[in-house]
């Protein structure tokens, strides 16, 4: 298993109002791996802050140096601290920058 480097979040959200109220506060890579159709992927849990009052559905962006980038559902981001597990595909140095970026749709369009 290789290790990631992450590059924090960059906001990609609907609305700019949303860029500064979600947070990607910590990203714990799991020594679980999984073959997803012949892609070794690590387990690795994001904590997400939703300072919003109110919750919305979520979808993060993995961006992996040499490889397609992907987008993985998160499911509903309520308000507060979120942990929500995610699949990174095997690295091909350790090192490598690793990027998540959030959505509030599933196509990953916005500002």
């Amino acid at each position: 298993m290789r290790l990631l480097r992450l590059v924090w979040l960059w906001m990609a959200m609907g609305l700019a109002a949303f860029a500064d109220s979600v947070t990607l506060t910590k990203v714990v890579q799991s020594p679980w791996i999984i073959d997803d159709a012949g892609v070794l992927k690590s387990e690795t849990t994001l904590t997400i802050e939703n300072k919003q009052s109110r919750p919305f559905d979520a979808w993060v962006k993995i961006s992996v140096p040499g490889k397609v980038d992907y987008i993985e559902a998160l499911g509903s981001l309520v308000a507060g601290e979120n942990a929500k597990v995610v699949y990174v595909a095997e690295l091909n140095k350790d090192g490598d920058d690793v990027t998540f970026t959030l959505f509030d749709n599933s196509a990953g369009t916005g500002a």
